[in-house]
């Protein structure tokens, strides 16, 4: 009986699994943890869009255990060829009202903004993303990777 709940359970968990819709792009990037400096952009170049599609436009950074600050903030732009086509400053709460940190993940602590932009792209045309930090404190030490996902 219990072998049967078992498979049951495993089954149900791999069918949710496989009906998650995958991500269109998914990439990280490091930074070094001693010190980003607010002139380093970080660029992601997006794949080439096959047919016209809105994408929902996802940036997650991921922190050492020991950052010390209270939130982070991004400056987001999204480039269509040489044209700025959508900019935005995303914060992350670091820590809520009680202290506590939102993150999770270990050995790095990852904060997602869940929804930054949707964005309809254009066949036939080269995206990238750059982003870089507008925190008071340059360098910032303590971040390790900021990510970029593109969800249909």
């Amino acid at each position: 009986m219990r072998l049967i709940r078992f498979i049951s359970g495993l089954s149900f968990m791999l069918l949710f699994a496989a009906c998650q819709e995958s991500p269109f792009y998914m990439t990280y990037k490091p930074v070094d943890t001693s010190g980003w400096d607010s002139r380093d952009t970080i660029v992601f170049m997006l794949p080439e869009i096959e047919s016209p599609s809105s994408y929902n436009v996802n940036v997650s950074v991921r922190t050492i255990q020991s950052f010390k600050y209270d939130n982070i903030s991004l400056a987001i732009m999204l480039y269509e060829g040489r044209n700025v086509v959508f900019k935005d400053t995303v914060v992350y709460d670091v820590y809520d009202s009680h202290g506590e940190n939102k993150g999770k993940g270990f050995p790095y602590v990852e904060y997602d903004e869940s929804l930054t932009h949707t964005y309809y792209f254009n066949p036939g045309k080269r995206y990238k993303i750059k982003i870089t930090h507008v925190m008071r404190l340059d360098p910032l030490a303590g971040l390790a990777n900021v990510g970029v996902t593109l969800n249909p």
